[in-house]
Parts: structure tokens; C-alpha cells; sequence
């Protein structure tokens, strides 16, 4: 835990052996009495909170109530909001981008000139509809994936 002590050009924030080299505490820490007697205050960052809601935002270090506080919580604006969900599709478009890329490597070998399998025009097809998973609708949040050629789909069918 880090903890304050107030100076003349703020707040020097770090652990207690750095701010009192020469004295032993309890693995507990010091009791409240001692930190006040002694002018140095818990320091909180938020650690915890509804990211759905707010947003964490560093500022100069703030003495309100007995601790320092280090950042303030602010409710998500609209904007805030947009770029969440506007990052967060991006990543999705980021994970399904880089399947779709090992998956056409791994079948790069069809395309060779050489492959004379008489499935090269279902590979072809294949690669060509990985290519356009991200004309798909619902791209991101859902992708149709193409079956590999040469998959049997088994139902569980009497």
C-alpha cells in the first residue's frame, strides 16, 4: 500500500520504509493514530469500480477526508461510450482478421501451381470466402466461417 506526506511542493507518495527508513511496522501496518499523528495518509487509486459507468482519470494527488487520492472517477459520457463500443469492435474485428489469415496460410499450399487436386476449385472458393468474411453482415460480433473442403458434417440423425 502507498501512502502520503504532505510537503511544501505537494505530496511525496510511497511506502512507509521509504518515508520512515528507521522504523519496524506490524505486517497490519501502523493504526490510524499513528498515520495522523505522523502527517501521512492511505493513498487510494479507485481500484475498483463499474467500468461500464465511469472512467478513471488520473489528476494531481488530493487530500479529501483523511486519504489522497490519486485519480477521480467520472461518469461515461456519450462519446466515451461510442469509442468503447467502436475499440471494442475493432478488437473483434482484429481477432476474427487474424483467424481468417492463419486459416488462409494453412491452405496457401492449394494455390500452388503444382496442386493438381481436382478439389483446386473448392479451395479456391474456399480462400475467396474467408477473404470476404468482413463483408459479412454482422461483421464483427458474428462471422459465418466456411467449411474447410473435404469437412463431413456429421448430424445426429436416427
Amino acid at each position: 500500500m502507498y501512502y502520503a506526506k504532505q510537503t511544501e511542493a505537494g505530496f511525496q507518495i510511497t511506502v512507509l520504509a521509504v518515508l520512515f527508513p528507521d522504523t519496524s511496522f506490524p505486517d497490519t501496518g501502523p493504526d490510524a493514530a499513528w498515520l495522523a499523528d505522523s502527517g501521512v495518509y492511505p493513498v487510494e487509486e479507485h481500484l475498483y469500480f463499474d467500468a461500464n459507468a465511469y472512467k478513471r482519470v488520473s489528476t494531481d494527488p488530493t487530500l479529501r477526508d483523511g486519504t489522497v487520492y490519486t485519480a477521480e472517477l467520472l461518469p461515461l459520457t456519450d462519446e466515451d461510450k461510442a469509442q468503447r463500443e467502436a475499440d471494442r469492435l475493432s478488437q473483434l474485428g482484429s481477432v476474427a482478421r487474424e483467424q481468417r489469415n492463419r486459416l488462409l496460410a494453412g491452405c496457401d499450399w492449394t494455390q500452388l501451381a503444382d496442386y493438381a487436386g481436382a478439389d483446386k476449385a473448392d479451395w479456391t472458393a474456399y480462400r475467396q470466402a474467408l477473404r470476404d468474411i468482413t463483408n459479412q453482415t454482422g461483421f464483427p460480433e458474428t462471422v459465418d466461417w466456411p467449411t474447410v473442403p473435404g469437412t463431413v458434417i456429421l448430424t445426429n440423425q436416427p
